[in-house]
């Protein structure tokens, strides 16, 4: 089985539609509100207690994931910083999310390391 027998979206109609979307001629989508309508809460200031805010941003990069997008390379930030990223850019960035639902699996080993620093699963 190939991945286009498997796969249940028609490549075709997205490679145009993100020709639609480079022309300008179709709008994409804004994943904070992608990620609102989905359910989640997404304040606008983050959360002043540290456990609160390494919770809060975790339900944000696991709902990510789960459009389609990846957070990777923010070791650097700090939790604070990481949250503004999102907040106040990256997930204000009109694009093109394809529409379906991923689940990542995770191991202990992943968990465990949730502690030590940001992570998204990155399998799709």
């Amino acid at each position: 089985m190939t991945l286009i027998e498997h796969d249940e979206v028609d490549l075709i109609a997205e490679l145009e539609r993100m020709d639609r979307f480079f022309d300008g001629e179709e709008a994409g989508e804004i994943p904070l509100e992608v990620l609102r309508a989905n359910g989640i809460d997404i304040p606008a200031l983050p959360p002043e207690d540290a456990a609160a805010l390494r919770a809060k941003l975790f339900e944000i990069i696991d709902a990510m994931f789960e459009i389609g997008m990846v957070v990777e390379s923010t070791d650097h930030l700090s939790d604070a910083e990481l949250y503004r990223f999102l907040v106040d850019d990256a997930l204000l960035q009109e694009t093109i999310l394809d529409g379906r639902r991923y689940v990542a699996p995770q191991s202990d080993r992943q968990r465990e390391r949730r502690g030590q620093q940001h992570l998204s699963p990155l399998l799709r």
